[in-house]
């Protein structure tokens, strides 16, 4: 039988007959194991070369539990550089076996391959991610496994007290301001009822006392300032309520994990598509040996 009416029993009416197509394959399966056993072992060798050659990373990851403020907010706050600044102050254990310490900057020159010694880079180390309801996720990507545990849990910590020491005192400052503010505004409204209360001792109540130019101005002053008065309080009740608001409820759910290396070889994920590579490439060595005989 010649290999064009091999052909054609495969392909009939533009359809390919699957089962005569396995049959081929079956009676070349010598070719098909060796082409796949070739792609399998190449992507094996890929693996093992990749896994030599890369600088290895390293990922921890936190949860927290947050209540307010918003998750957007809090992504933002962790990628700021004034909150990154904070971070890159950290002191963090360099070995097992020492207690030396080394400042977080000082670990992204020295200790990270090539030196990344800025805030963008350490922002880019960070990864930020939203888990089940009021739960953030933080991941800390480095080079080192035992560090990266140790930032992981800094970078959480500080976060916390970062966003303490960085909204209440804001929140206090609006109410200091706010109190002197109304001190003043019902030292001012006592005053002018003062001046109001001796107008009228000194002046006997008649009618036209009643209507005089002098007693609408003091009425006048007095009603603007207590209505001032009054603003500034509720203004300042209404603080007082933010204040309580703006306390952020956020503390560690999960401490950090243990560090895993995060840009690891999926070997599994490699070696299957070599061996579908492979049987591809084995179909198409197959047709393309039986056109060659035929020649």
């Amino acid at each position: 039988m010649t290999e064009t009416t091999e052909n054609t029993k495969v392909v009939k009416d533009g359809e390919i007959d699957l089962l005569e197509l396995l049959r081929k394959i079956w009676a070349c399966r010598k070719v098909m194991l060796i082409t796949v056993t070739i792609f399998a072992v190449l992507g094996i060798l890929y693996v093992v070369i990749k896994s030599s050659i890369i600088i290895k990373e390293y990922e921890s990851q936190v949860s927290l539990m947050v209540d307010s403020p918003s998750h957007r907010l809090l992504q933002t706050v962790i990628k700021s550089p004034g909150f990154l600044s904070e971070v890159m102050k950290a002191n963090l254990i360099v070995s097992r076996t020492k207690w030396d310490t080394m400042s977080v900057l000082e670990i992204l020159v020295h200790k990270t391959n090539p030196a990344q010694g800025n805030i963008e880079a350490l922002a880019n180390r960070i990864n930020v991610d939203t888990g089940e309801e009021n739960i953030l996720i933080i991941g800390m990507i480095m080079q080192d496994p035992f560090l990266t545990g140790q930032l992981t849990d800094t970078v959480a910590q500080r976060l916390v007290r970062y966003l303490q020491s960085y909204q209440t005192p804001r929140a206090k400052k609006k109410i200091e301001a706010l109190t002197v503010s109304c001190l003043v505004a019902e030292t001012k409204y006592h005053r002018s009822l003062e001046t109001l209360s001796d107008f009228y001792k000194q002046n006997p109540k008649t009618i036209k006392l009643t209507d005089s130019v002098e007693l609408k101005q003091l009425r006048s002053d007095c009603d603007l300032k207590f209505d001032v008065y009054d603003i500034l309080s509720q203004q300042l009740e209404q603080a007082k309520i933010d204040a309580k608001d703006q306390v952020p409820v956020i503390e560690v759910l999960k401490a950090a994990t243990v560090a895993k290396q995060s840009n690891k070889p999926n070997v599994k994920k490699i070696v299957l598509l070599m061996l579908f590579v492979g049987l591809i490439v084995g179909t198409g060595v197959i047709f393309t040996k039986g056109r060659y005989q035929r020649k």
